[in-house]
C-alpha cells in the first residue's frame, strides 16, 4: 500500500543538507522508529538511470505530527527533484520496512552500541527522540563517523542528549577533528571501540551508513571478537 504525504516544509540544516518535513495526518500512515520508506515522485521521469524513487529512514519519532527525512543534494534528477518541489506537492511513501527499530532494541536483553555514518545516522536519531519521548531509561552508546564538524547532522543534539542522559555515551569521530568539540580524530577503529565497549557480551550492535563504512565498521566489530549474529546493518 502506497501512502500519498503532502510536503509541508523544507529547510537546509547543512551545507547542501535538507530536512523535508511531511504531514501525516490522517493518512494512516504508522512506523517504528528506526525503520524507512521508499519514497516516490510520481510524475518524474529521470533521464540518469537512477529512477524516480529512494529509501528514506525517518529522522524523528512516530509519536511526532510530521513525517521528516533528510536528503543530501547529489545532482541526480530525483535530488533535484525532490528539493525543488513546491510546498503542497505531495509523494508516495510505501509500507514501512527495516531490521534496525525501537521494538527490537527495546526488547533485547543486551546493551544496544549504534555505528553510524553519514546520514545513516537518521534511523538512530528516529530512536532516540522515541525513547526520549517515551521516557524509555535504557542504556546506549553511539559511535558517530564522518569528515568534520560542518557535514555532521544532528551534531549538537547528540551533544545535548549525552549531557542530560546519564544512560547515554555520545562518541564522535571526525576525520578532521575539531577545535570545538571533543571528539575522537580519524576512522572508527579497533582501538577507538575497545576505548569505549569494554565487555563485548553484554551488548548488541547496530551499523548503518553507506556500503564502504558498514564493510569497515564490521571488520572492526568481528576482529574485536563481536559474535556476527550480534552485529546488525542497515544500508539504506
Amino acid at each position: 500500500m502506497a501512502y500519498k504525504l503532502k510536503l509541508e516544509r523544507k529547510e537546509e540544516i547543512l551545507k547542501d543538507t535538507y530536512g523535508l518535513y511531511f504531514d501525516k495526518n490522517d493518512s494512516g500512515i504508522k512506523f517504528l522508529a528506526g525503520q524507512f520508506f521508499t519514497v516516490t515522485i510520481p510524475d518524474l521521469n529521470a533521464t540518469d538511470g537512477k529512477g524516480n524513487e529512494r529509501h528514506f529512514s525517518i529522522a524523528n519519532a512516530p509519536g511526532e505530527k510530521q513525517i521528516e527525512i533528510i536528503i543530501r543534494k547529489s545532482g541526480s534528477d530525483f535530488s533535484n527533484a525532490i528539493l525543488n518541489l513546491p510546498i503542497g506537492a505531495q509523494l508516495l511513501f510505501d509500507e514501512p520496512r527495516g531490521e534496525i527499530h525501537s521494538k527490537k532494541i527495546y526488547e533485547s536483553n543486551f546493551i544496544p552500541v549504534f555505528i553510524a555514518g553519514g546520514t545513516g545516522i537518521t534511523p538512530v536519531r528516529s530512536i532516540l527522540r522515541d525513547f526520549n519521548e517515551r521516557e524509555i531509561d535504557k542504556e546506549l552508546i553511539l559511535f558517530y563517523a564522518n569528515r568534520s564538524v560542518e557535514t555532521s547532522v544532528f551534531l549538537s543534539e547528540f551533544e545535548n542528549l549525552d549531557k542530560e542522559k546519564n544512560n547515554f555515551t555520545f562518541i564522535p569521530i571526525l576525520e578532521e577533528g575539531s577545535e570545538t568539540i571533543k571528539t575522537e580524530r580519524g576512522y572508527f577503529s579497533e582501538e577507538i571501540f575497545k576505548k569505549y565497549v569494554k565487555e563485548i557480551y553484554r551488548h548488541v550492535f547496530f551499523v548503518t551508513g553507506p556500503p564502504m563504512m558498514l564493510s569497515e565498521a564490521i571488520k572492526v566489530l568481528v576482529n574485536s571478537g563481536v559474535p556476527e549474529d550480534k552485529i546488525f546493518i542497515e544500508n539504506i
